[in-house]
């Protein structure tokens, strides 16, 4: 079993740039008080003199080529942008037994103040401690995130061609009066701002930064006719129970009342370009192999309000997640009408 070399030894020093030593600074040194706190000029640190390297090193080397082989094994390196890496000859087995090598960098990791270099400790000591787990109990580890539901947001986005950070000027409406204004700004630069004023002053307010963002707008042109589309992803899993009359899975109050004002917001584009085929839609994913329109919601109060053009209720639609995924990993796209929702 391998130990550490019989001329290893500790070297303190006077102000080097090794690791510092404050239980020999804090009893051998003079502080300058400032406010109450103490504040040290001199420090002492400590140097390892070896005539081999010392064995923590010499192990950050072998785990580093070890992660490297395994990422190269597995064909991960060009996946992560990586390059192959060797940095030593050994192996883990020419330093010695993983108990020594774990019992070696927990000694070191209680006399180290430096916070990376505890981190690094901390990381080496689990990574020889868990791998040892997991050749006796062949345990599997999954990783993954817990945000999915952006996940699906981004898939719906691509697959349906979102045009909410699009400019004006590249849509396929045409040219229309209105768009000599706004012919610079995106879709999402024509939902209105908040503007704040102050009491007693004059001038034209402070308009706020933040505003409503829909998560996806898609426009198409068919026949002469056009097609404009709000889309909500949502990663819910949405059931009726009529016989109980009864919901579970549904969007909230709060996300019902956007998609309305999203329509709102864009009142004034739709009427000038003349758009007549209007969805506001709620997207979720299914385990199905199929479209499939779920159901739809409305919400009177703003049904009733006098716009033009007037508010459509707002649908639920569940798409394969499968047929979503493949699309997405293929960079296809797909159009709103295929979807099947009532414009």
């Amino acid at each position: 079993m391998a130990r550490f070399s019989s001329s290893h030894f500790r070297e303190y020093r006077l102000n080097g740039e090794g690791t510092i030593l404050w239980d020999k600074t804090v009893d051998e040194c003079i502080p300058v008080f400032s406010s109450g706190k103490p504040y040290y000029v001199d420090i002492f640190d400590r140097k390892a003199v070896n005539d081999e390297e010392e064995i923590i090193s010499r192990l950050h080397r072998v785990v580093l080529d070890e992660c490297s082989e395994y990422l190269k094994k597995y064909g991960l390196l060009d996946l992560l942008s990586l390059e192959e890496i060797q940095l030593t000859d050994e192996r883990r087995e020419d330093l010695g037994e993983d108990e020594f090598l774990a019992d070696a960098v927990f000694k070191e990791l209680g006399s180290q103040y430096n916070t990376r270099n505890q981190i690094l400790l901390e990381t080496l000591y689990s990574y020889i401690t868990q791998n040892k787990v997991r050749r006796q109990e062949e345990q599997v580890s999954f990783y993954g995130t817990t945000a999915f539901y952006d996940v699906w947001e981004r898939v719906c986005a691509s697959v349906l061609n979102d045009c909410l950070r699009k400019k004006i000027s590249v849509l396929p409406y045409g040219s229309f009066p209105y768009d000599n204004v706004h012919n610079n700004k995106t879709l999402l630069e024509l939902i209105e701002r908040p503007v704040w004023r102050e009491n007693g002053k004059e001038g034209d307010g402070i308009r706020a930064g933040a505003t409503l963002i829909p998560d996806i707008i898609c426009l198409e042109i068919s026949e002469q006719e056009r097609y404009f589309a709000i889309f909500d992803a949502k990663y819910y899993n949405m059931e009726f129970n009529e016989e109980e009359n009864r919901l579970s899975g549904q969007p909230g109050i709060e996300s019902i009342t956007k998609q309305y004002l999203y329509q709102l917001a864009y009142r004034d584009f739709l009427r000038e370009h003349r758009v007549e085929r209007i969805g506001n839609c709620f997207l979720m994913p299914s385990e199905g192999d199929s479209i499939i329109l779920k159901g739809r919601v409305t919400l009177q109060m703003f049904q009733l309000l006098e716009t033009e053009p007037g508010l459509v209720p707002i649908q639920v639609c569940l798409l394969p997640a499968g047929y979503m995924f493949d699309l997405y990993l293929k960079r296809k796209h797909i159009s709103v009408r295929e979807l099947g929702i009532r414009f």
